[in-house]
C-alpha cells in the first residue's frame, strides 16, 4: 500500500506550486530576448503641399504598466501643420505600421486603440496599404537596443522583412494659408525586451519609433522629443535626450535628426519585486525543509 504524504508536507508543496508564475512561458523561462516591430511616424498618404511646421512627440511611461512588468507608454504625436498654398487642401495622412499578424493598427493589451484628432475633433480611421515610396523606409529601419545605465548601443536588429506595411488612414481639410494641429494618441508595445524574465533577469524594454518616413512631407520643421518617466525608471535614448527634472527628458531639433528614435528603459523597483516574489516562493519551501529536518532529528533521537 503506497504511503501518503503527511498533511504538513502536502500543504507546503501546494503552497510552493501556488507561488509559481502563471504568466506565459516566454516571460518566465530562462532569461530570453524577444524582438518585435517598431512603430512609425505619420506621413502624407497622397501628395500634398501641406507640411509640418513643428512636431512634439511624447512618450509617457507614467501609469504605463498594467501589471508592474510590461510597459506600454502612451505616445502622443502632435503635429502643427501648415498649408502654404492659395487653395484649400484635402489632406489624407497615414500612420505606418507593420502588420505582421494581420491584426490591424497598434493596440496594446488592456488599452483602447489609436485616436486621431484634427483641431480637437476625432477623425475616423480606415486601413490601407502604405504607399510604395514609404515602404522601403520602414523595411530599412533598425531596432537599436541601448544600455539604460550607460546609454551605449549594444545590439542592432533588422526590421522584419516579411511583414506588410499598412497604414491607418484619416482625412481632413486645411484652408488656404491655414494651419492646425493634428494629434495621434496610442499605446505602443515594446519593439523588444532583453533579460525579460521577471523572476531571474533584470528586464530592459526597448521601443523604436521610425522618424525617417516623415521626410515625405512637403517640408518638416522642428521636432521636440519628450519622455516622461516615473521615479526610479532608468532611460536611455538615441538621439540623446536631456534631463529637465521631475522625470522629464527632452530634446528639440531644427529638423528631422539622423536615424530614428530608440528608447530603452529599466523599470523602477524591479529588485524589490524580485525579492518579494522569491520570498513568497521560498517561504513554503522553507516549511518543507523544516518539516524534513524535524522528522530526521526525531528518528536520530530514538
Amino acid at each position: 500500500m503506497p504511503r501518503r504524504l503527511p498533511l504538513a508536507l502536502t500543504l507546503a508543496l501546494t503552497l510552493v506550486l501556488a507561488q509559481l508564475p502563471a504568466r506565459p512561458a516566454a516571460a518566465n523561462g530562462l532569461p530570453v530576448r524577444i524582438t518585435r516591430e517598431p512603430a512609425s511616424i505619420l506621413v502624407p498618404h497622397e501628395a500634398t503641399p501641406v507640411g509640418v511646421a513643428g512636431e512634439v512627440l511624447t512618450f509617457d511611461f507614467r501609469d504605463a504598466s498594467p501589471n508592474g512588468f510590461v510597459w506600454y507608454p502612451e505616445v502622443i504625436a502632435s503635429y502643427a501643420l501648415f498649408n502654404p498654398s492659395a487653395e484649400k487642401q484635402h489632406v489624407t495622412v497615414a500612420f505606418l505600421y507593420l502588420d505582421t499578424w494581420g491584426d490591424g493598427p497598434p493596440l496594446a493589451d488592456g488599452f483602447e486603440g489609436m485616436r486621431v484628432t484634427w483641431q480637437g475633433e476625432p477623425l475616423p480611421l480606415s486601413t490601407a496599404l502604405a504607399r510604395r515610396e514609404v515602404r522601403g523606409d520602414v523595411w530599412s529601419g533598425e531596432l537599436h537596443w541601448l544600455d539604460p545605465v550607460t546609454g551605449e548601443r549594444y545590439a542592432v536588429h533588422p526590421v522584419h522583412q516579411g511583414a506588410i506595411v499598412r497604414a491607418a488612414v484619416a482625412s481632413f481639410d486645411v484652408d488656404a494659408g491655414g494651419e492646425g494641429v493634428l494629434e495621434v494618441r496610442y499605446r505602443q508595445e515594446d519593439s523588444g525586451c532583453d533579460q525579460c524574465n521577471r523572476w531571474i533577469g533584470h528586464p530592459i524594454w526597448h521601443y523604436t519609433y521610425l522618424l525617417q518616413p516623415a521626410r515625405h512631407w512637403a517640408f518638416f520643421g522642428s521636432l521636440t522629443i519628450r519622455a516622461l518617466v516615473p521615479p526610479g525608471m532608468v532611460l536611455a535614448a538615441e538621439p540623446p535626450l536631456q534631463p529637465q527634472g521631475g522625470g522629464v527628458w527632452e530634446a528639440t531639433f531644427d529638423g528631422l535628426p539622423e536615424g530614428d528614435l530608440h528608447l530603452s528603459i529599466r523599470p523602477p523597483g524591479h529588485a524589490a519585486q524580485v525579492a518579494a516574489a522569491w520570498g513568497a516562493l521560498l517561504a513554503p519551501a522553507a516549511l518543507v525543509v523544516a518539516w524534513v529536518l524535524r522528522r530526521r532529528l526525531r528518528r536520530l533521537a530514538v
